[in-house]
């Protein structure tokens, strides 16, 4: 048993995997998503070495970073969707 590809848009159109949720929008606000997760969590790297933290409380810096490497993770499983021949 076959099924139909699911159509968005227009009928006309055919459903491509990852082009109905991405545009330069999305793409943008990724990006920034990533850099500010990594800035915050070098800032606050920094912030807790130069204050001499235990190293308990130095594991807060893998939060942001966690937030920057999803931000560019999903950026760039989004562009691979986008730019790899279908």
């Amino acid at each position: 048993m076959s099924t139909r590809p699911i159509a968005h848009g227009r009928p006309s159109e055919v459903y491509r995997p990852g082009v109905c949720n991405i545009g330069p929008a999305e793409i943008s606000r990724r990006r920034r998503s990533g850099i500010l997760g990594i800035v915050a969590a070098l800032a606050l790297a920094a912030g807790l070495l130069l204050v001499g933290a235990p190293t308990a409380v130095r594991w807060l810096v893998a939060l942001p970073l966690a937030g920057g490497a999803a931000g560019a993770v999903g950026l760039a499983g989004a562009l691979l969707l986008v730019l790899l021949p279908q």
